[in-house]
């Protein structure tokens, strides 16, 4: 920006100046002039007076003696004498009709001479005239005089009507100077950028900070207007509006130098004094509009995968409804889970957990039209909205098209993961109008499907609901029952094969319901798992099964040991060396140090650890060799194929072999008939349960068998 002098100053001391010479100029002529006119008409009409008064005297003369008077010389003298107002500057005449002076009285007056005359009558025929000439060289000298006064009155007025404006205007400049310079210095300095415009836009002058803005120097910015750089779309500015409406504030976008773009906000003042200029602040708001930006999107789209998120997605399912309704186009709403996903989020960690999501939205975008959304919920939900479909088909042929293009492998890094997708749909208008209740449709249909076997999709009928309303009386129930002590153990007997002498025992919860009587675990566990009170569940099987061991120590302690299925937040030592902890196959190939450690203190405090269902993972031998394992139990789905499947049999006596290699002892579950019983010791099994030798039984019954019979000879099977 230029520090500009403004040439108002130089203007208003040249007017200073003309005004003072003014008020000297008239003082000097006014004043002799004046005087003069004043004296100079005084005098005039004196002498035109005495003019008047003598000729009427001389006039009386005349008619009291005709052709006479002029005769008479003396006379007129002495009436022309009697009346003379200054004998030395005035001289009074009387003429005849001729011309000729007949009686002159006083002086003759000196130059300059002002003179007047009037006719004399006679009879009423003028036969002479009386002049008188008067010198008004006085009147000359006092105006002289006058305009001597006047030069030093007009003197001493131009000097003091232009020292103290001055004076005052200098000061009031170095003021104004000061002003300016800070002024100047401010916008200068300023990090924002300033402009001055014309009423056409045209840039008037410019400050280092919009030179740095726009990239551009000084002096092309200088030859270039508002349009020039204003971004296509940007809008008018504050041009091509009323004056009232000129100043404000806005937010636009300017072209920079190089072609880029870059937010700013101006503040512009209309100045209407100085012809409709513009005085204007531009600051660059970039980084405010990205920082809004990037809030805008953490507010509505998932981080991780740029899908929209759930807050985003409810907006576009308002809207999208409101169009069909309008349209009277179907919706179709897609809820998708994918199934296995924490198996391979535990196993290969969270980042490639977090690659394979990302990959599963590309891939369910991908089956999808523009005009469909897809959104991330959260964790590994979907959500998917078909819009404008003329029939359920397409619906089928996406939800199809998803299926098979995420059971395909996905490629993490160096590893492979796989999973599939349980999908629930719903459509609008027919299941519901509302947005929550398509919501909560789709997701009780989602839940059918990954119950019916997973990697499948299930449409919402009338009677998931019915469902889901059952399923949350039960969740009801079940958090009454843990308060009212509706739970049981019961103990199902492990026998010796070789000695069929009671080994140990397996402890298993039931649930008394007030309604539905005796529920066994399969129905509630899974209901328990989903609604967060297994742990706590698992925590009371814990300390009622310890509570009856120690009791039943003293009649038989290795007869007693109660084996307990831990939930994976108690995996823990008990505390209670009478407890046997029995783990899933499947939690074998957790490769986390967390398993062994718990395995060591399990081991080291005398609690023995049993590897449930064998033969339905994946585990291997060295996987064994690996933790303190005690016990192998073949699944009951191998036993109860024994006699029907050969591969069964010759499984169970590898179990067999393998686990002795180990050191480990085998125990048989579900055990049914006598001939699995005897083709379990034959192949060497250590321990078999089922209900050959007892079903699960109440605490108190299980006592009484204990006490009554020690042996399975004895048992009453």
């Amino acid at each position: 920006m230029k520090a500009v002098t403004h040439p108002g100053g130089d203007r208003l001391s040249l007017l200073v100046d003309r005004l003072a010479l003014t008020v000297a100029g008239l003082i000097l002529v006014t004043l002799p002039l004046g005087y003069f006119t004043l004296a100079y008409r005084n005098h005039a009409q004196l002498v035109e007076t005495e003019a008047y008064v003598k000729a009427g005297v001389v006039t009386m003369l005349a008619s009291r003696a005709p052709e006479m008077w002029m005769f008479q010389t003396y006379r007129m003298e002495e009436l022309l004498a009697r009346r003379m107002v200054a004998l030395d500057g005035e001289e009074a005449q009387v003429r005849d009709s001729a011309g000729r002076v007949l009686v002159s009285v006083g002086n003759p007056p000196l130059a300059p001479v002002l003179s007047r005359s009037h006719a004399v009558y006679e009879s009423g025929q003028v036969v002479g005239r009386v002049t008188i000439l008067h010198s008004f060289r006085d009147d000359l000298i006092g105006a002289a005089l006058a305009g001597l006064l006047g030069f030093l009155l007009g003197g001493a007025a131009y000097g003091t009507l232009r020292v103290l404006p001055l004076r005052a205007l200098r000061r009031l400049t170095v003021e104004l100077s000061g002003q300016h310079m800070r002024y100047v210095t401010a916008v200068e300095s300023s990090m924002d950028g300033y402009a001055l415009l014309d009423a056409g836009g045209r840039l008037l002058d410019v400050n280092a900070a919009l030179s740095v803005l726009t990239g551009y120097s000084r002096d092309e910015l200088l030859h270039m207007s508002i349009a020039d750089i204003e971004a296509p779309g940007a809008g008018a500015g504050f041009l091509g509006r009323g004056a009232s409406t000129h100043s404000g504030r806005r937010e636009t976008r300017w072209k920079r130098s190089g072609g880029s773009l870059v937010d700013v906000e101006v503040t512009a003042t209309y100045l209407a004094q100085d012809g409709g200029e513009y005085f204007c602040f531009v600051r660059d708001i970039t980084e405010r509009k990205q920082s809004e930006a990037l809030i805008w999107r953490q507010a509505n789209f998932d981080t991780l995968t740029g899908l929209p998120n759930r807050s985003m997605f409810h907006d576009r399912m308002a809207q999208e409804i409101k169009k069909a309704h309008r349209t009277g186009h179907q919706l179709a709403l897609l809820f998708i889970d994918l199934d296995r996903f924490k198996e391979v989020n535990d196993t290969l960690g969270h980042d490639m957990g977090d690659l394979l999501l990302t990959e599963a939205a590309r891939r369910i975008g991908a089956c999808l039209r523009e005009t469909d959304t897809v959104a991330r919920l959260g964790g590994d939900e979907f959500t998917v909205l078909l819009t404008e479909l003329d029939d359920a088909g397409s619906v089928e042929r996406v939800v199809g098209n998803i299926l098979k293009t995420l059971a395909e492998p996905f490629h993490l890094g160096g590893d492979v993961g796989n999973v599939s997708a349980s999908i629930g749909i719903t459509l609008y208008p027919g299941d519901a109008d509302d947005r929550d209740e398509l919501l909560k449709n789709a997701d009780l249909a989602m839940y059918v499907a990954k119950n019916q076997g997973r990697n499948r999709y299930s449409y919402y009928t009338p009677a998931l609901q019915e469902a889901a309303q059952t399923h949350l009386r039960q969740a009801n129930d079940l958090r009454g029952a843990i308060a009212d002590e509706q739970f049981l153990v019961y103990f199902q007997p492990i026998v010796e094969l070789a000695s069929s002498r009671i080994h140990k025992t397996e402890a298993l919860i039931r649930w008394q319901h007030p309604r539905r009587g005796l529920v066994g675990p399969a129905e509630f566990i899974p209901l328990a798992e989903e609604t967060g009170l297994l742990a706590e569940i698992g925590d009371w099987m814990v300390r009622e099964a310890a509570r009856w061991q120690q009791r039943w120590s003293a009649l038989q302690p290795e007869a007693t040991r109660a084996g307990i299925d831990p939930s994976p937040a108690q995996m823990r030592a008990f505390g209670t060396p009478g407890i046997v902890v029995q783990i899933n196959e499947s939690l074998l190939t957790n490769t986390s140090p967390d398993l062994a450690e718990a395995l060591l203190k399990y081991h080291a405090a005398g609690i023995q650890v049993a590897v449930d269902n064998f033969g339905t993972g994946s585990s291997s031998m060295a996987t064994l060799k690996k933790f303190n394992i005690d016990y192998l139990k073949i699944d009951r789905a191998c036993v109860g194929n024994l006699m029907t499947d050969p591969s069964e049999r010759l499984f169970a006596e590898a179990v067999v072999a393998m686990a002795h290699k180990l050191g480990l002892k085998v125990i048989a579950e579900g055990v049914e008939t006598q001939a699995q019983r005897d083709v379990l010791l034959a192949a060497g099994c250590d321990y078999a349960q089922g209900n050959l030798f007892s079903k699960p039984l109440p605490p108190e019954e299980f006592e009484a068998l204990l006490k009554s019979c020690l042996e399975y000879s004895r048992i009453d099977a």
